[in-house]
């Protein structure tokens, strides 16, 4: 709802400025503000903007120009339409006039991750600037895949217990099963959360979690305690439930950090990483990555992909797109992916 009041506000500054009111508007007005973005005449910056982006905002103001003529807000609005048939070969209406976009969207061209070693270090960094707690919160986003809002909800009960964790490992299990219910789209899901470090979060509510959940019980003067899993050990803040806009803050302000660095970058991580690492393995026995070809690393990857749906939530058809071609672009790198939960703990990691 926000992209479609920024795209109606533009508009509305588009007309203002040209002598153009929505009242009167008619669709060649709009194919010419379309234009106009395309050709650098209406941008912020003066620069020409993607036919993606000028298509989304016109086709935004031709919906609400539609909707004002039926609502009787203003005259009849004429949209001149045709009838396409997608790569799909599903037939649906198009407006007439939208630019023609590249067949390979900016998301997929410049997705870009980091390395390895780039985050093992930063996540290194948090934990010295941010607190112990902080870091738990953060590399679980890296090493599971929760969105922020669903590892602010999650709850100390949710957590493996020891018991579950030892029987994972008794088990030779490289993971042990949690439960998420607070997700978007309020669906419940089941994620697999790395053995060890479930053992380190587990080792940090057995010992200090109750300390931290009672300071904040008395300063808040609630009448029951939080359940919340991730309290602050900051001095000026302990016990306080750790919120997704601190989550956000930590990947936005622990320097030096990859570029681009947020929550849902993060996420990124975790599934392009997760899906290298299984190739690897499944690679090995014949000659590792490099003897396998660009054909067999995308099948494989369309497959750990589906896996690992159940595991984030959700993986529209644009984001597998852009996993595949970082995947098929980095499958001769196979340094990057030899055990990845590992490569983040590094040789003597301690939990706390």
């Amino acid at each position: 709802m926000l992209k479609i009041a920024q795209s109606l506000k533009n508009f509305l500054e588009w007309s203002h400025e040209r002598g153009v009111a929505f009242e009167t508007a008619t669709y060649d007005q709009i194919l010419q503000y379309q234009r106009e973005q395309m050709a650098g005449k209406w941008s912020a910056s003066g620069t020409k903007l993607q036919a993606s982006t000028a298509n989304q905002r016109a086709d935004e103001v031709t919906n609400f120009l539609t909707w004002a003529a039926l609502k009787g807000l203003r005259g009849p609005f004429e949209v001149k339409c045709f009838f396409a048939r997608s790569l799909g070969g599903e037939r649906k209406m198009v407006r007439a006039g939208r630019a023609k976009e590249s067949a390979t969207p900016r998301a997929v061209a410049r997705f870009v991750l980091p390395t390895a070693e780039e985050v093992r270090d930063w996540l290194a960094r948090v934990r010295v600037k941010k607190g112990n707690v902080k870091y738990l919160a953060a590399r679980l986003i890296l090493e599971v895949g929760p969105r922020r809002m669903e590892v602010e909800a999650l709850e100390v009960d949710q957590w493996p217990s020891a018991q579950a964790i030892r029987e994972a490992e008794q088990a030779s299990q490289a993971t042990v099963p949690m439960d998420l219910y607070v997700t978007k789209g309020a669906r419940p899901r089941t994620v697999d959360v790395p053995i060890r470090f479930a053992q380190c979060v587990r080792e940090w509510i057995d010992e200090k979690w109750d300390t931290y959940a009672y300071r904040h019980f008395v300063k808040s003067g609630r009448r029951t305690r939080t359940r919340r899993l991730f309290l602050s050990d900051h001095p000026n803040a302990h016990g306080r439930p750790i919120s997704e806009m601190t989550i956000y803050r930590i990947f936005k302000e622990v320097e030096p950090r990859p570029k681009l660095w947020s929550p849902h970058k993060g996420r990124h991580v975790f599934a392009c990483f997760f899906v290298l690492n299984a190739l690897e393995l499944e690679a090995r026995p014949y000659g590792g990555l490099d003897a396998m070809g660009f054909g067999w690393v995308q099948n494989r990857g369309e497959f750990w992909l589906k896996i690992l749906r159940d595991q984030f939530g959700h993986i529209s058809k644009s984001t597998t797109e852009i996993y595949l071609r970082w995947l098929v672009s980095s499958c001769a790198l196979a340094e990057m992916s030899s055990g990845w939960h590992r490569f983040l703990e590094g040789d003597g990691e301690v939990c706390a």
